[in-house]
């Protein structure tokens, strides 16, 4: 109840415009100012790490079951890579909403790695689609582009850990 004023923001320091029916969807629904990024990341690192799984499952000389893991692989990266435009959108509207657009070194190494990532997944999504996996250096490149797209979104939840966890003290 004794809280001292310790200062005020001057018109230039206060939160950059939002839209009218921004501020009208965060005062109906205040958990969307914080929760959708962290929520929504989530599935595409489930997604890409479990098409590397069923990958690598596929790959196991010998197999006699009757299961196709490769085409689960497919459906786990067309998810994935749904799933993380989702998680790319929420994070600018993060950005926007709670932090002004501005970019600390770990948020420029994010933005950085999500348009990596996006690009390797779509181009991933192409190859498997249009039967190119069949040519023997293009399978390849496929089986390499699922494995950088796992470790690439587990690289992008290590630096978002970072920044509500940090391991290094400030």
């Amino acid at each position: 109840m004794t809280v001292k004023e310790v200062g005020y923001l001057r018109p230039d320091q206060r939160s950059v415009y939002l839209p009218w029916f921004m501020k009208t969807l965060i005062n109906y629904f205040p958990m969307l100012r914080r929760h959708p990024h962290p929520i929504s990341i989530h599935f595409p690192i489930v997604y890409l790490s479990t098409a590397l799984l069923f990958l690598v499952l596929h790959m196991i000389p010998g197999q006699t079951l009757e299961i196709n893991f490769e085409v689960f692989a497919f459906v786990m990266l067309l998810l994935g890579v749904l799933s993380s435009v989702a998680a790319v959108g929420t994070g600018f509207l993060t950005l926007w909403i709670n932090y002004r657009f501005k970019k600390p070194k770990l948020v420029v190494w994010k933005i950085r790695s999500a348009i990596i990532l996006l690009i390797a997944g779509i181009l991933a999504v192409i190859i498997r689609a249009t039967g190119m996996v069949e040519i023997g250096f293009v399978g390849w490149i496929y089986n390499l582009l699922i494995l950088a797209l796992a470790l690439l979104v587990m690289g992008l939840g290590y630096l978002g850990g970072q920044m509500v966890f940090p391991t290094k003290a400030r």
